[in-house]
């Protein structure tokens, strides 16, 4: 019984020895060509960050025809609310746009996990829920309200490419 569990401890030991495949990954997609053109947004949560069970509320019907343009040229966006029922603008009407990467402390346009909006002087952050690619036809974005450093309720906003 040894020799027989040495003989096949042998044989797994040996054929795992192959050199592993290198396979060529390719470039990565272009994430200013993925998020720019018109996005419609199609759906919007409010979420209760302190509730235990972190409740949500669909808000989606105070945002009817609430669309924005991303322009990968003058790296700017453009909102166009003017069907707008009730629901709040966060993003503001226009202003600039970049991607940026929390973990390297920087912007990047290779890996990004979040997105800036410069409206007015004032930043507003936005991650990213979904990496951005020119196939996907969905953008999802997450912007956290915090009160003294403390997240209180974020928004996840779902946009579809027009």
């Amino acid at each position: 019984m040894n020799r027989f569990t040495l003989f096949i401890i042998s044989i797994i030991l040996l054929s795992s020895c192959r050199d592993p495949y290198y396979g060529d990954l390719g470039s990565p997609s272009d994430k200013i060509e993925a998020i720019s053109g018109s996005w419609l947004l199609e759906n919007v949560l409010q979420i209760d960050e302190k509730a235990p069970d972190k409740k949500q509320l669909d808000l989606s019907n105070f945002y009817q025809n609430f669309i924005i343009t991303f322009d990968k040229d003058s790296m700017t966006f453009q909102m166009d609310t003017t069907d707008l029922i009730s629901g709040k603008n966060y993003f503001g009407n226009s202003g600039k746009w970049d991607l940026y990467n929390s973990q390297l402390s920087q912007y990047d346009n290779v890996y990004p996990d979040r997105i800036s909006l410069e409206n007015n002087n004032t930043v507003l952050d936005l991650f990213l829920l979904n990496p951005p690619t020119i196939f996907d036809d969905n953008l999802n974005l997450r912007y956290v309200r915090k009160c003294e450093d403390d997240q209180v309720v974020s928004y996840e906003y779902r946009f579809v490419r027009q």
